[in-house]
Order: structure tokens, then C-alpha cells, then sequence
């Protein structure tokens, strides 16, 4: 191969690379999240960040596909990050990596941007299938944050419940109640007889028409 081939090459590998930005205030957080992420082969971080201030300058100068954000933040939280960077660069998908948050932050989050909430118990693998699984455009929960999540608007109000059950199919419906009750991906698609995949769907669906 001359050098001129070699050099599309590498250039149409690196275009199908996603661009990561990472924010976590904590410097071996950053590095052990870059070690693991480098080994998938399709992720490239591009840049770190260790508060809101630094994240919003990063997602304006670097415009990453991806921004992975922790939600506890030395001048502020991830979900006033995801609100920045979402301004200053709005081709950038978010998602969140935390070690637990409280229903409201969840939610405060989505709202904020945020495609994705996932815990820091994930593994290394999961993470990078995560993060390709949000550049592609779709929404990713943890199970335990969905549960929450459902959980979280099946206790709003009668009048606010009453405006977003009549946007949902009976089906999606019928995933809603069984996530809230605790149930796994997997377990609502055996009750149901769907596919893993399709139960995915039905949730990212929910979330869209949720406007969460």
C-alpha cells in the first residue's frame, strides 16, 4: 500500500472513531476510565475534564460525539454540565457516570440532555458498549436507574399521570409497569415474549414521549 492509500486509511478508521470528552473531577477516575475505554477500539477520548467550568470550555472546543459525565462536580453537578455542553456543542450526546444519585438528579439530568445514567459498578466492556450504543442516537439506562425512573413517574400527580399514559401504547405501557416493578430487560422480555432488543426499544421509545 503507498503512502497516499495508507493515509485514506487511517483517515476513514479515525473518522469512524467516536470522540469522547470525560468529566470527573477525580484524576484516577479519568485515567482508569481511559485505560479501559482505549481498549475497545472504536472510542477515542479526546479530552478530560474535572469541573463544569472546564467540561463547557472542552464540549465548545473539542465538539466530542460523546461526553461521559460524573454527576458530582467541584463548581457545580453533571447535570449543569450537560446543560453547557449541550449549549456549546449540541451535536454532543451525554451520558452520565456516577456512583448513585436520588431520584430527582436522575430525572433532573435526563431532562437536562443526558441520553444515558448509568452507575460506576458497570464493567469496562459494558461502558464501551454503552458509549456506542448512545452515539448511535439511542437511550441507555442502568436497570436499577430505569426501575427508579419508572417508579419515579408512576408516583407523579393524577393530572400530570393523566397527560402521559394516553401517549403511550398498550405495550409500552405494559414494559412501564413491569420495569417499575423491579423487573430486568430480560425478565420483561420473557413475561412478554419479546426480544432483549425489542424491550430496549419500547424504554427508549417510553423515554422520547416522555420527554425524559
Amino acid at each position: 500500500m503507498n503512502r497516499s492509500a495508507r493515509s485514506v486509511s487511517i483517515e476513514a478508521r479515525n473518522t469512524s472513531m467516536i470522540r469522547l470528552l470525560i468529566v470527573d473531577s477525580h484524576e484516577i477516575a479519568r485515567t482508569g476510565t481511559r485505560a479501559v475505554l482505549n481498549q475497545s477500539g472504536r472510542i477515542r477520548v479526546v479530552g478530560e475534564a474535572a469541573s463544569v467550568a472546564a467540561a463547557t470550555e472542552a464540549g465548545r472546543r473539542l465538539l466530542p460525539d460523546v461526553a461521559l459525565v460524573e454527576l458530582r462536580l467541584p463548581d457545580g453537578s453533571g447535570i449543569d454540565a450537560c446543560r453547557r455542553i449541550h449549549e456549546a456543542s449540541p451535536g454532543t450526546r451525554l451520558l452520565m457516570l456516577t456512583h448513585g444519585a436520588d431520584d430527582e438528579s436522575i430525572v433532573s439530568a435526563l431532562r437536562a440532555g443526558a441520553t444515558g445514567f448509568l452507575l460506576k459498578t458497570i464493567n469496562g466492556p459494558d461502558l464501551a458498549r454503552a458509549i456506542e450504543t448512545v452515539a448511535n442516537g439511542q437511550a441507555i439506562l442502568d436497570g436499577a436507574v430505569a426501575q427508579r425512573v419508572m417508579t419515579h413517574l408512576c408516583s407523579l400527580s393524577v393530572s400530570t399521570c393523566g397527560k402521559i399514559q394516553p401517549q403511550l401504547s398498550a405495550q409500552e405501557k405494559r414494559v412501564m409497569d413491569l420495569v417499575a416493578q423491579g423487573k430486568t430487560n430480560k425478565e420483561v422480555a420473557a413475561a412478554l415474549g419479546l426480544s432483549d432488543k425489542t424491550v430496549k426499544n419500547y424504554l427508549s421509545h417510553v423515554y422520547e414521549k416522555l420527554q425524559v
